[in-house]
């Protein structure tokens, strides 16, 4: 068994190190661009000027290396709770301090407002805080039903600060990001027991425009980041160490990150399988007490997942006297994910909603037509390999090869209507110099943190002894998300958790070829344990 998985982890860090290789190439040469004043994504490849870009990689590279050899040359000192939490240094502090001051900042320049879905439902929301539930019956609920998740918070926001009050949404988007980074950086800590990783850290997160930038944004997808990273972090050191309240803690985590936006099932699945996984080998070594507690822990975060879910539906349903609508069925995703429009491969066109509109509401009958539709140009692509290729190829690097992962779009949409009612700033921020210096800083990152990681990654499938579980589950989850969303409608915004969930990945690589391998202060020599 112990080969086998051995075989199969360096297999997934080595595809994976693939992909990252690729999309640093890609960012050598392209970049991905948003055209403005659309109502939906509209993505372009831009082509970079070649030696510039190379120049530019190379001294940031040259600055980096400085300084993990000046301030990091060392792993002596790390100073850990009892529990081994790592106590976070100065760097971090002043780091998230940086990052919450941007965050203000853009919050008072740009002034959102919502857009799109989080616009209808909004209104919505009005309804239902009104007694109002005929949105249950038909239009926008009956088609994504999965949204009253984001109702039934938006509804608790306005009976705390009023209806139409938005800055509690970016509030709430500002420590969900604050939270996402402190929880990667004890993820990093946690993974490589190395403190000049973590120190490393608070450069990438410092860097890390494309979720700050997002504090604008209203919905629910950044919310949904903090529980994910938070169950990330203890899931590791559950698997590390044990303890159940540790496993309790990341199964309510991840659950409660999967109601507030669906897209965490990636997670889940991964930590299922690395659960599983532990509890077989703990079972064959004769240790009945700890595969039940990792058992327990797999069932609590499976049960706590749907409970939620179910939860939230049950309330709605009480409360309007009306089931909730079965929707639009996984099939319509799948089929829209496989449609090219104006140029756009994989993404939103409104083709899912289409599904069961023309279906009057019957899922089933929506999902018949989905699939349907799936073999048809399943069946296309299959007899022109060159067009499956490109389709695929240009769908691949249309989300993970994009810099700003969707936010200067979301940034430049949520403030669109507010021209005269907020700072002249506003502007160069959304359209002038400012928003190019934010495109070309993000590329920039997203370069490094491709190669950095694709290095790791190569090291780690190489490494004579074997990848553990810990750094597996990271590997699971972003290679499930890149695969998920081949086939799934594509969107940069759904791959802003995968590209975060690496960022511990690329500081490891830059601290391992920037400083030098074997050099690492392990936890078991270097740090104090405060009592």
């Amino acid at each position: 068994m112990e080969r086998v998985l051995s075989g199969f982890y360096r297999i997934l860090a080595g595809v994976l190190g693939a992909l990252f290789l690729a999309l640093t190439i890609f960012a050598v040469f392209y970049t991905v661009v948003f055209r403005q004043w659309e109502e939906n994504d509209y993505p372009d490849f831009t082509r970079l000027p070649v030696i510039a870009t190379l120049f530019v990689l190379i001294v940031l590279a040259f600055a980096l290396r400085l300084f993990v050899r000046r301030f990091g040359k060392n792993g002596e000192g790390a100073k850990c709770t009892a529990s081994g939490i790592l106590i976070p240094e100065r760097g971090i502090v002043l780091s998230l301090a940086a990052v919450c001051f941007f965050g203000i900042f853009l919050l008072y320049v740009i002034r959102g407002l919502p857009t799109n879905d989080a616009r209808e439902l909004d209104r919505i929301m009005g309804e239902f805080l009104a007694g109002d539930y005929h949105a249950m019956e038909s239009g926008y609920l009956t088609i994504y039903p999965f949204q009253l998740s984001y109702c039934l918070a938006g509804q608790g926001l306005a009976v705390l600060f009023g209806a139409g009050s938005y800055l509690p949404y970016q509030i709430l988007n500002l420590l969900s990001v604050l939270l996402t980074f402190f929880f990667l950086y004890e993820t990093a800590w946690e993974l490589t027991e190395d403190l000049r990783v973590c120190r490393v850290m608070p450069l990438m997160i410092a860097g890390c425009l494309m979720l700050t930038v997002y504090c604008t944004f209203i919905y629910n997808d950044i919310w949904s980041l903090a529980p994910l990273f938070g169950a990330f972090w203890l899931m590791i050191r559950f698997l590390k160490q044990g303890g159940m309240l540790r496993g309790t803690a990341a199964a309510v985590l991840a659950a409660l990150s999967f109601c507030i936006k669906s897209n965490g099932s990636i997670a889940l699945i991964a930590m299922a399988m690395m659960l599983a996984v532990c509890v077989i080998r703990e079972f064959i070594a004769g240790d009945r007490s700890r595969a039940v507690r990792g058992l327990a822990v797999a069932v609590m975060m499976i049960l706590f997942s749907v409970g939620m879910r179910v939860g939230v539906n049950a309330y709605y349903t009480a409360k309007s006297g009306l089931p909730v609508p079965g929707g639009v069925p996984a099939a319509a995703y799948f089929a829209m994910g496989m449609e090219e429009t104006d140029g756009k491969c994989g993404w939103y066109n409104g083709m899912n909603a289409r599904f069961i509109l023309d279906a009057d509401g019957d899922s089933d009958a929506a999902a018949h037509a989905a699939a349907a539709h799936i073999r048809e140009r399943g069946s296309y692509l299959l007899h022109h390999p060159r067009e499956m290729i490109r389709f695929y190829g240009k769908k691949f690097f249309s989300q993970w090869g994009d810099p700003t992962k969707v936010s200067l779009r979301e940034q430049e949409l949520t403030g669109r209507h507010q021209e005269g009612k907020r700072p002249a700033l506003a502007g160069d921020l959304t359209y002038g110099t400012g928003y190019h210096i934010l495109q070309g800083g993000m590329h920039l990152y997203h370069l490094l943190l491709c190669f950095f990681s694709a290095a790791e990654l190569f090291a780690l499938c190489f490494q004579k002894r074997r990848i553990d579980e810990k750094t597996v589950l990271i590997l699971l989850f972003v290679f499930g998300g890149m695969v998920f969303h081949q086939i799934w409608e594509a969107s940069g915004r759904y791959t802003l958790r995968y590209e975060l969930a690496m960022m511990p990945i690329a500081a490891a690589g830059a601290v391992r070829y920037l400083a030098g391998a074997g050099k690492s202060e392990k936890r078991k020599e270097g740090y104090e344990r405060e009592k």
